[in-house]
């Protein structure tokens, strides 16, 4: 099954949410290597798997888009630390140096549904479809109307200008 937005589409090839999933599954997506789903595995090797399959279908995502997508899916309740750690390259010449942190799926990534998997952001944050995409309208949420308080220079005889505009401004 095609996991697509219903409006629009992905310019990846397949969807970051999806590959975290299948690989946590053990399920080895798009010719990854296969993990124990009950051990999991560090965020880098998740993304470098990612990364290399991207490469494959050539394509190609950013280390800190990676981390920030990942974040949400711990947000969300999808991920979460496995118990496992390793030490990691950095700590030979820095010892105070992070350990690599093992991430597994929970219940809840392990039920997630293709249309949730689809767009974790909008499942994290619980927008309607209309809301998330600004493809239908220029912006996701009503406008508020601005009126502005102008203030012009104090006059010579003391007191200023200052009036409120009958007319909205938007800041763009």
């Amino acid at each position: 099954m095609e996991i697509r937005p219903r409006i629009g589409g992905f310019f990846r090839p397949f969807g970051t949410t999806w590959f975290i999933i299948e690989f946590l599954k053990g399920n080895g997506p798009q010719d990854s290597k296969e993990i124990d789903p009950d051990i999991g595995s560090p965020m880098t090797d998740i993304h470098s798997e990612y990364k290399s399959a991207l490469h494959r279908a050539l394509y190609k995502m950013r280390y800190s888009s990676f981390t920030r997508y990942f974040g949400h899916l711990k947000r969300i309740g999808w991920v979460i630390k496995s118990g496992m750690t390793e030490p990691s390259t950095i700590q030979d010449d820095y010892p105070q140096a992070p350990s690599r942190v093992f991430y597994r799926l929970t219940v809840a990534g392990w039920k997630a549904t293709p249309e949730e998997i689809a767009d974790p952001i909008q499942t994290l944050y619980q927008y309607s479809r209309e809301q998330r995409s600004a493809k239908r309208s220029r912006y996701a949420r009503p406008l508020a109307r601005l009126f502005l308080l102008y203030v012009s220079l104090p006059r010579r005889g003391g007191g200023c200008n200052c009036f409120l505009t009958q007319t909205p401004f938007l800041f763009l």
